[in-house]
């Protein structure tokens, strides 16, 4: 092993340098996608999710996108909510918080809501992830905006 990246753990959770410390400091794991920017608009590349993000100043191109299972949940948190469906794999209630384990495309993902949100294996899921709290990474895996 080596060290990747120090600090306070509250930092490095929320400004990791690269997406190998993102993974490190997400329990449950991170989401990571592939996303295109044209403009002020976000895609992903798999999917017709778009979405607008005027304050994050990246050239038009390729990145990957980081989004923390809490930043996916069964309703709409934030003001920049945009919806993702998927296929339910697994759907976990753990007391106060619900983690659905689902697949999109061809990517599984995972999302962490508050409260108890049962919903059945195969089932189509209308989530919300809260685009405002998205992690963005260049071709070298590096962090190159967090809003």
């Amino acid at each position: 092993g080596k060290i990747i990246q120090y600090g306070k753990t509250i930092d490095v959770y929320h400004k990791p340098k690269d997406l190998i410390s993102a993974r490190v400091f997400s329990d449950p794991p991170i989401n990571i996608s592939e996303i295109k920017k044209m403009g002020d608009t976000f895609s992903l590349l798999k999917d017709n999710v778009k979405w607008k993000a005027s304050n994050i100043n990246l050239k038009d191109g390729n990145y990957k996108v980081g989004i923390r299972p809490h930043n996916i949940t069964t309703y709409k948190e934030g003001g920049n909510s945009v919806e993702i469906k998927g296929k339910v794999l697994i759907s976990e209630l753990s007391g106060s918080e619900s983690l659905i384990h689902f697949r999109n495309s061809d990517s599984d993902w995972v999302s962490l809501s508050n409260g108890t949100h049962q919903m059945n294996v195969g089932q189509e899921a209308k989530l919300h992830m809260n685009v405002d709290e998205f992690m963005y990474f260049d071709e070298n895996n590096k962090l190159v905006n967090h809003v």
